[in-house]
């Protein structure tokens, strides 16, 4: 399995270990709706933030799949 491409997400060259719903769909290429589902079935763990929002480790998001089109996003 090849590791998700954070490069867009990095700050100061430093990727992400925690990212929102919103990238994590965009990673891998579905809805966010699809991934609300992934953490509502148990399959993608996730853990809210104090704001109210959601974050998912980027290990626990390579381990749902691949990106479909890793290239897509890619800088």
């Amino acid at each position: 399995m090849s590791k998700l491409d954070l490069s867009s997400l990095t700050v100061g060259g430093v990727a992400p270990s925690y990212i929102s719903v919103e990238h994590a769909a965009q990673l891998m290429d579905v809805s966010h709706w699809t991934v609300r589902r992934w953490i509502t079935s148990g399959a993608l763990p996730a853990r809210k933030m104090p704001s109210g929002g959601l974050r998912i480790a980027v290990a626990d998001l390579e381990s749902v799949g691949e990106p479909v089109r890793p290239d897509k996003h890619a800088a």
